[in-house]
């Protein structure tokens, strides 16, 4: 492979920023939450003979925390956990993406299919907006009862799993924590 090869396969900046992103997750995550075990990078079946990729999960004995990352420099970001389509701001234009709230839902709906065999997998959905101004509604039907979280930053990262946590009972056990994992 020649050099002109080489460069043509280098990561764009955009590919760089969101694999730094995943990794300050994943790194925070080990040292932080230590009682889960963390996988980083996960390719599982999704619809339509295509693959799922999600950024991070944590198995902890309350179940998994998918965690879906997404850094935004210097942007602002809108979205509402209902709609399929947000948007975000930068140098005064905007772009239309889709929900990574609604990426993360497919991601856990995809392991819970993949994971069928252990039963119904309590699954928590965890989206780190790495970004400076966001506002985000709809996050949660019931409030008192939490099932997903949208972090502005990564040290929240174990208050969230601990919210989403709360009053719910212990469902795996170490054993069954390393045979997930």
């Amino acid at each position: 492979m020649g050099l002109l090869d080489k460069l043509r396969n280098l990561p764009t900046m955009s590919e760089m920023k969101g694999g730094l992103g995943e990794q300050l997750t994943k790194f925070i995550a080990k040292i932080d939450i230590p009682e889960t075990l963390v996988l980083h990078d996960v390719l599982i079946d999704g619809a339509e003979d295509q693959t799922s990729q999600i950024d991070l999960l944590l198995i902890g004995a309350k179940g998994i925390y998918v965690v879906e990352v997404k850094m935004y420099t210097d942007a602002r970001v809108y979205g509402d956990c209902k709609k399929s389509k947000w948007y975000y701001y930068k140098g005064g234009q905007k772009y239309e993406i889709y929900s990574p709230y609604k990426q993360n839902e497919n991601h856990i709906k995809y392991l819970k299919k993949f994971l069928q065999d252990f039963g119904d997998v309590p699954c928590f959905s965890i989206l780190a907006l790495l970004c400076e101004d966001f506002k985000i509604t709809n996050i949660n039907e019931d409030e008192s009862n939490p099932t997903g979280i949208v972090l502005s930053g990564l040290l929240s990262l174990r208050k969230a799993v601990k919210l989403l946590a709360k009053d719910k009972p212990d469902v795996f056990t170490e054993e069954k924590k390393q045979e997930i994992f």
